[in-house]
Protein backbone atom coordinates (compact mmCIF):
# COMPACT_ATOMS: atom_id res chain seq x y z
CA UNK A 1 0.00 0.00 0.00
CA UNK A 2 2.82 2.14 0.95
CA UNK A 3 4.39 1.77 -2.60
CA UNK A 4 1.05 2.14 -3.89
CA UNK A 5 1.15 5.46 -2.69
CA UNK A 6 3.85 6.57 -3.71
CA UNK A 7 3.14 5.64 -7.29
CA UNK A 8 -0.20 7.37 -8.10
CA UNK A 9 0.94 11.20 -7.45
CA UNK A 10 3.61 10.68 -9.92
CA UNK A 11 1.55 8.64 -12.32
CA UNK A 12 -1.09 11.58 -12.14
CA UNK A 13 1.52 14.33 -12.37
CA UNK A 14 2.76 12.23 -16.03
CA UNK A 15 -0.81 11.69 -17.07
CA UNK A 16 -1.22 15.80 -16.90
CA UNK A 17 1.58 16.01 -18.73
CA UNK A 18 0.49 14.05 -21.74
CA UNK A 19 -2.94 15.28 -21.52
CA UNK A 20 -2.00 19.17 -21.96
CA UNK A 21 0.23 18.20 -24.78
CA UNK A 22 -2.11 16.07 -26.39
CA UNK A 23 -4.65 18.92 -26.11
CA UNK A 24 -2.54 21.69 -27.77
CA UNK A 25 -2.23 19.15 -30.93
CA UNK A 26 1.86 18.46 -30.16
CA UNK A 27 1.57 14.75 -29.47
CA UNK A 28 4.89 14.43 -29.03
CA UNK A 29 7.17 13.20 -25.73
CA UNK A 30 10.65 11.84 -25.18
CA UNK A 31 10.71 8.66 -22.57
CA UNK A 32 14.67 8.65 -20.89
CA UNK A 33 16.17 6.54 -18.61
CA UNK A 34 19.61 6.66 -17.51
CA UNK A 35 21.85 4.40 -15.10
CA UNK A 36 25.24 5.16 -13.60
CA UNK A 37 27.65 2.98 -12.11
CA UNK A 38 31.06 3.00 -11.00
CA UNK A 39 31.25 -0.53 -12.64
CA UNK A 40 31.16 1.05 -15.57
CA UNK A 41 33.99 2.60 -15.86
CA UNK A 42 37.56 0.80 -15.07
CA UNK A 43 39.28 0.27 -11.25
CA UNK A 44 36.33 0.44 -9.54
CA UNK A 45 34.58 -1.61 -7.02
CA UNK A 46 31.25 -0.06 -6.41
CA UNK A 47 32.46 2.50 -3.32
CA UNK A 48 32.18 6.40 -3.05
CA UNK A 49 29.69 7.20 -5.93
CA UNK A 50 28.53 4.12 -6.64
CA UNK A 51 25.43 4.71 -9.01
CA UNK A 52 22.41 6.08 -9.78
CA UNK A 53 19.09 5.57 -11.84
CA UNK A 54 16.68 8.13 -13.32
CA UNK A 55 13.53 7.49 -15.61
CA UNK A 56 12.45 10.88 -17.50
CA UNK A 57 9.47 12.25 -19.53
CA UNK A 58 10.08 15.32 -21.82
CA UNK A 59 7.43 17.10 -23.75
CA UNK A 60 7.26 20.16 -26.13
CA UNK A 61 6.74 23.44 -23.41
CA UNK A 62 3.30 23.05 -22.13
CA UNK A 63 3.67 25.18 -19.09
CA UNK A 64 4.71 28.29 -20.11
CA UNK A 65 5.10 30.40 -16.92
CA UNK A 66 8.92 30.96 -16.63
CA UNK A 67 8.95 30.48 -13.06
CA UNK A 68 10.69 28.63 -11.04
CA UNK A 69 12.58 27.91 -14.54
CA UNK A 70 14.82 30.36 -16.51
CA UNK A 71 13.66 30.73 -20.05
CA UNK A 72 15.26 32.62 -23.17
CA UNK A 73 12.96 35.11 -24.54
CA UNK A 74 11.87 33.29 -27.93
CA UNK A 75 13.37 29.97 -26.89
CA UNK A 76 12.43 26.46 -27.81
CA UNK A 77 11.55 24.89 -24.45
CA UNK A 78 11.65 21.08 -23.30
CA UNK A 79 9.70 20.34 -19.84
CA UNK A 80 10.89 17.16 -18.43
CA UNK A 81 9.35 15.09 -15.53
CA UNK A 82 12.16 12.59 -13.58
CA UNK A 83 11.91 10.09 -10.65
CA UNK A 84 15.51 8.90 -9.53
CA UNK A 85 17.65 7.69 -6.88
CA UNK A 86 21.18 8.19 -6.36
CA UNK A 87 23.58 6.09 -4.27
CA UNK A 88 27.12 6.57 -2.18
CA UNK A 89 28.65 4.34 -0.10
CA UNK A 90 32.07 3.88 2.16
CA UNK A 91 34.99 1.68 0.45
CA UNK A 92 34.49 -1.09 3.35
CA UNK A 93 30.84 -2.42 2.68
CA UNK A 94 31.42 -5.46 5.09
CA UNK A 95 31.40 -3.76 8.33
CA UNK A 96 28.07 -3.30 10.19
CA UNK A 97 29.43 -0.23 12.76
CA UNK A 98 30.46 2.86 11.37
CA UNK A 99 34.02 2.69 9.83
CA UNK A 100 35.90 6.28 11.14
CA UNK A 101 37.03 8.19 7.92
CA UNK A 102 35.47 5.99 5.25
CA UNK A 103 32.40 7.71 3.53
CA UNK A 104 29.18 7.69 5.00
CA UNK A 105 26.38 5.63 3.34
CA UNK A 106 24.05 8.20 1.69
CA UNK A 107 21.54 7.86 -0.91
CA UNK A 108 18.53 10.74 -2.39
CA UNK A 109 15.38 9.43 -4.35
CA UNK A 110 13.73 12.47 -5.52
CA UNK A 111 11.29 13.48 -8.36
CA UNK A 112 12.62 16.07 -10.40
CA UNK A 113 10.92 19.03 -12.58
CA UNK A 114 12.99 20.62 -15.38
CA UNK A 115 13.03 22.70 -18.15
CA UNK A 116 15.36 23.10 -21.33
CA UNK A 117 15.86 26.14 -22.78
CA UNK A 118 17.43 26.47 -26.47
CA UNK A 119 18.69 30.20 -27.46
CA UNK A 120 19.23 29.01 -31.48
CA UNK A 121 20.06 32.07 -32.65
CA UNK A 122 22.26 32.89 -30.26
CA UNK A 123 23.48 28.91 -29.40
CA UNK A 124 22.98 29.18 -26.13
CA UNK A 125 20.93 26.64 -23.61
CA UNK A 126 20.11 27.34 -20.07
CA UNK A 127 18.96 24.24 -18.02
CA UNK A 128 17.01 24.66 -14.87
CA UNK A 129 15.72 21.49 -11.98
CA UNK A 130 14.07 21.55 -9.15
CA UNK A 131 14.52 17.72 -7.33
CA UNK A 132 12.20 17.02 -4.22
CA UNK A 133 12.51 13.94 -2.81
CA UNK A 134 14.20 12.14 0.59
CA UNK A 135 17.55 11.10 1.98
CA UNK A 136 17.45 7.82 3.99
CA UNK A 137 15.58 5.78 2.42
CA UNK A 138 15.58 2.02 2.08
CA UNK A 139 15.72 1.81 -1.69
CA UNK A 140 19.08 2.76 -3.20
CA UNK A 141 20.73 0.21 -0.35
CA UNK A 142 18.15 -2.35 -1.39
CA UNK A 143 19.16 -2.13 -4.80
CA UNK A 144 22.96 -2.34 -4.29
CA UNK A 145 22.79 -5.47 -2.34
CA UNK A 146 20.43 -6.95 -4.69
CA UNK A 147 23.27 -6.36 -7.48
CA UNK A 148 25.76 -7.53 -5.34
CA UNK A 149 23.97 -11.14 -3.96
CA UNK A 150 23.07 -11.32 -8.17
CA UNK A 151 26.47 -10.57 -8.97
CA UNK A 152 25.44 -8.17 -11.44
CA UNK A 153 28.12 -6.60 -13.86
CA UNK A 154 30.26 -9.61 -12.70
CA UNK A 155 30.86 -8.14 -9.27
CA UNK A 156 32.60 -10.10 -6.24
CA UNK A 157 31.99 -7.56 -3.41
CA UNK A 158 30.07 -8.12 -0.35
CA UNK A 159 26.81 -7.38 0.30
CA UNK A 160 26.89 -4.13 2.20
CA UNK A 161 25.94 -4.40 5.49
CA UNK A 162 26.29 -0.73 6.85
CA UNK A 163 22.99 0.84 4.91
CA UNK A 164 21.30 1.73 8.58
CA UNK A 165 23.98 4.22 9.29
CA UNK A 166 22.98 6.21 6.48
CA UNK A 167 22.92 9.69 6.25
CA UNK A 168 19.54 10.93 7.42
CA UNK A 169 17.86 7.45 8.15
CA UNK A 170 14.42 6.74 7.83
CA UNK A 171 13.56 9.26 5.34
CA UNK A 172 14.66 13.20 5.53
CA UNK A 173 13.19 15.72 3.40
CA UNK A 174 15.75 17.32 1.07
CA UNK A 175 15.27 20.00 -1.67
CA UNK A 176 17.74 21.54 -4.86
CA UNK A 177 17.25 23.91 -7.51
CA UNK A 178 20.14 23.38 -9.76
CA UNK A 179 20.72 25.38 -12.95
CA UNK A 180 23.52 24.95 -16.21
CA UNK A 181 24.50 27.34 -18.50
CA UNK A 182 26.02 26.73 -21.66
CA UNK A 183 26.87 28.96 -24.52
CA UNK A 184 28.50 28.07 -27.76
CA UNK A 185 31.75 30.19 -28.30
CA UNK A 186 33.51 28.31 -31.14
CA UNK A 187 33.01 26.32 -34.03
CA UNK A 188 34.92 24.70 -37.02
CA UNK A 189 33.52 25.71 -40.75
CA UNK A 190 31.01 23.25 -41.43
CA UNK A 191 31.85 20.74 -44.30
CA UNK A 192 29.23 20.27 -47.06
CA UNK A 193 28.74 16.62 -46.32
CA UNK A 194 27.08 17.82 -42.55
CA UNK A 195 30.49 17.30 -40.67
CA UNK A 196 31.95 19.79 -38.18
CA UNK A 197 35.17 18.96 -36.48
CA UNK A 198 35.05 21.10 -33.03
CA UNK A 199 32.38 23.19 -31.19
CA UNK A 200 33.54 24.85 -28.19
CA UNK A 201 31.31 25.98 -25.23
CA UNK A 202 31.84 27.60 -22.04
CA UNK A 203 29.82 25.96 -19.30
CA UNK A 204 28.55 27.15 -15.64
CA UNK A 205 26.86 25.77 -13.35
CA UNK A 206 25.07 26.48 -9.67
CA UNK A 207 23.11 23.89 -6.92
CA UNK A 208 21.48 25.40 -4.07
CA UNK A 209 19.17 23.25 -1.54
CA UNK A 210 19.73 21.23 1.01
CA UNK A 211 21.18 18.33 -0.30
CA UNK A 212 24.05 20.00 -2.19
CA UNK A 213 25.31 23.70 -2.80
CA UNK A 214 27.70 24.25 -5.42
CA UNK A 215 28.98 26.28 -8.52
CA UNK A 216 31.00 24.78 -11.38
CA UNK A 217 32.59 26.24 -14.25
CA UNK A 218 34.47 24.80 -17.60
CA UNK A 219 34.23 24.03 -20.72
CA UNK A 220 32.81 21.27 -22.71
CA UNK A 221 34.52 20.43 -26.41
CA UNK A 222 32.34 18.70 -29.17
CA UNK A 223 34.21 16.64 -31.37
CA UNK A 224 33.77 14.72 -35.01
CA UNK A 225 30.24 16.36 -35.40
CA UNK A 226 28.34 14.47 -37.71
CA UNK A 227 25.34 15.99 -39.14
CA UNK A 228 25.21 18.56 -35.92
CA UNK A 229 21.94 20.68 -35.79
CA UNK A 230 22.00 23.95 -33.57
CA UNK A 231 20.20 21.89 -31.02
CA UNK A 232 22.99 19.19 -30.74
CA UNK A 233 25.95 21.60 -30.48
CA UNK A 234 24.58 23.82 -27.52
CA UNK A 235 22.77 20.61 -25.37
CA UNK A 236 24.48 18.31 -23.21
CA UNK A 237 22.49 15.19 -24.50
CA UNK A 238 21.22 15.22 -28.44
CA UNK A 239 17.70 15.81 -27.84
CA UNK A 240 14.80 14.23 -30.09
CA UNK A 241 14.30 17.58 -31.88
CA UNK A 242 16.81 17.88 -34.45
CA UNK A 243 15.56 20.47 -36.68
CA UNK A 244 17.34 18.91 -39.77
CA UNK A 245 15.65 16.11 -41.95
CA UNK A 246 16.98 13.58 -44.20
CA UNK A 247 20.00 11.43 -42.33
CA UNK A 248 19.79 8.25 -40.76
CA UNK A 249 22.02 9.32 -37.38
CA UNK A 250 24.01 11.64 -36.03
CA UNK A 251 26.85 11.60 -33.85
CA UNK A 252 29.29 13.51 -31.84
CA UNK A 253 32.17 13.07 -28.85
CA UNK A 254 32.78 15.27 -26.15
CA UNK A 255 35.08 16.24 -23.36
CA UNK A 256 33.95 18.58 -20.54
CA UNK A 257 36.37 19.47 -17.66
CA UNK A 258 35.09 21.52 -14.80
CA UNK A 259 36.31 22.97 -11.58
CA UNK A 260 33.32 22.54 -8.98
CA UNK A 261 33.45 25.07 -5.68
CA UNK A 262 31.33 22.86 -3.04
CA UNK A 263 29.61 24.40 -0.49
CA UNK A 264 28.05 21.70 0.99
CA UNK A 265 27.54 17.94 0.48
CA UNK A 266 24.35 16.40 2.41
CA UNK A 267 26.24 13.28 1.36
CA UNK A 268 29.06 13.65 3.74
CA UNK A 269 28.31 16.23 5.53
CA UNK A 270 25.31 15.51 7.08
CA UNK A 271 21.43 17.30 6.21
CA UNK A 272 21.67 21.15 6.13
CA UNK A 273 19.10 21.38 9.08
CA UNK A 274 17.83 19.22 12.20
CA UNK A 275 20.58 16.52 11.65
CA UNK A 276 20.62 13.42 13.83
CA UNK A 277 22.68 10.93 10.95
CA UNK A 278 24.71 8.73 13.22
CA UNK A 279 28.12 9.34 10.97
CA UNK A 280 29.26 12.15 9.03
CA UNK A 281 32.61 13.79 7.50
CA UNK A 282 34.06 16.98 9.90
CA UNK A 283 33.14 19.91 7.62
CA UNK A 284 36.72 21.36 7.70
CA UNK A 285 37.90 17.39 6.19
CA UNK A 286 35.31 18.38 2.94
CA UNK A 287 37.26 19.49 0.38
CA UNK A 288 35.94 22.34 -1.37
CA UNK A 289 37.61 22.88 -4.78
CA UNK A 290 37.12 19.74 -6.78
CA UNK A 291 37.96 19.00 -10.37
CA UNK A 292 35.23 17.27 -12.60
CA UNK A 293 35.69 15.49 -15.80
CA UNK A 294 33.51 13.76 -18.37
CA UNK A 295 34.01 12.16 -22.06
CA UNK A 296 31.87 10.35 -23.82
CA UNK A 297 29.82 10.25 -27.14
CA UNK A 298 26.37 10.48 -28.21
CA UNK A 299 24.39 8.42 -31.13
CA UNK A 300 20.82 9.84 -32.59
CA UNK A 301 19.60 7.39 -35.17
CA UNK A 302 16.71 8.32 -36.96
CA UNK A 303 16.07 11.41 -35.18
CA UNK A 304 14.39 9.21 -32.50
CA UNK A 305 16.94 6.80 -30.62
CA UNK A 306 19.35 7.89 -28.89
CA UNK A 307 22.53 6.17 -26.99
CA UNK A 308 24.73 8.14 -25.04
CA UNK A 309 27.57 6.41 -22.83
CA UNK A 310 30.07 9.10 -20.40
CA UNK A 311 32.74 8.47 -18.09
CA UNK A 312 32.87 10.88 -15.29
CA UNK A 313 35.75 11.37 -12.67
CA UNK A 314 35.87 13.94 -9.39
CA UNK A 315 39.25 14.17 -7.56
CA UNK A 316 39.17 13.71 -3.76
CA UNK A 317 36.09 14.76 -1.59
CA UNK A 318 37.64 14.78 2.00
CA UNK A 319 40.09 13.99 4.03
CA UNK A 320 40.54 10.45 3.92
CA UNK A 321 38.63 9.97 0.92
CA UNK A 322 39.55 8.25 -2.39
CA UNK A 323 42.01 10.15 -4.34
CA UNK A 324 40.38 10.39 -7.79
CA UNK A 325 37.26 8.15 -8.29
CA UNK A 326 35.45 7.24 -12.15
CA UNK A 327 31.94 6.01 -12.85
CA UNK A 328 30.15 5.63 -16.15
CA UNK A 329 26.52 6.60 -17.55
CA UNK A 330 24.37 4.41 -20.00
CA UNK A 331 21.18 6.57 -21.57
CA UNK A 332 18.46 5.51 -23.93
CA UNK A 333 16.50 7.51 -25.09
CA UNK A 334 13.17 7.14 -27.47
CA UNK A 335 10.34 10.01 -29.48
CA UNK A 336 7.93 8.71 -31.66
CA UNK A 337 8.20 11.50 -33.95
CA UNK A 338 10.58 14.58 -34.32
CA UNK A 339 9.17 17.98 -32.07
CA UNK A 340 10.56 20.82 -34.05
CA UNK A 341 11.50 22.12 -37.40
CA UNK A 342 12.93 24.69 -38.93
CA UNK A 343 9.50 25.82 -39.72
CA UNK A 344 8.18 26.20 -36.44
Amino acid sequence: MNALSKVVPVALIAFACFREVYAQGRAAFQLTATVENDFLAPYNRDENYTGAAKVEVSTPEWYPAKFPFIKFDGSTNIQRLAIGATAYTPQDLESEAIVVGDRPYASFAFLDFGNDSYDLEHSRLFQSDVFIGFMGTRGPGNAQAYIHRKHWFGTDRPIPKGWDNQIGYSRSFAINYNTRFQQSVFHTASRGDGFVMLEAAAVAEADIGTYMMNLQGGIRLNLFNIHPSPLLNVATVMPTIAPLGGTKFRFNMFLEPQIRLAGYNATLEGLLFNDHSTYTISHSQVKRILFEFASGFNLLVADQYLLRFAITGRSREFGEGKPFHWWGSLTFAYSPRRWYSEEN
